[in-house]
């Protein structure tokens, strides 16, 4: 993990390959409580990414419909 004065326009993104969250400090989103949230959430990408390309890979292999989510392309 990687703490930064600024961090894209959401204050926080994750890279999958290698995996490395990156976390700006001054953004107001990532003060208080809400930095061990936006911790969790950007390292929880690393999780379900992987997941949700392996059930889709399964999904097409078995011709089943892949219900569309936000960020799902």
């Amino acid at each position: 993990m990687d703490i930064t004065a600024y961090a894209k326009f959401g204050g926080a993104y994750t890279t999958l390959d290698p995996l490395r969250v990156t976390i700006a400090s001054l953004d107001s989103r990532n003060q208080d409580a809400e930095a061990l949230r936006g911790s969790l959430h950007e390292a929880s990408h690393g999780i379900a990414e992987p997941v949700q390309d392996a059930i889709i890979r399964e999904c097409r292999q078995r011709d089943k419909a892949i219900r569309a989510t936000s960020g799902t392309p």
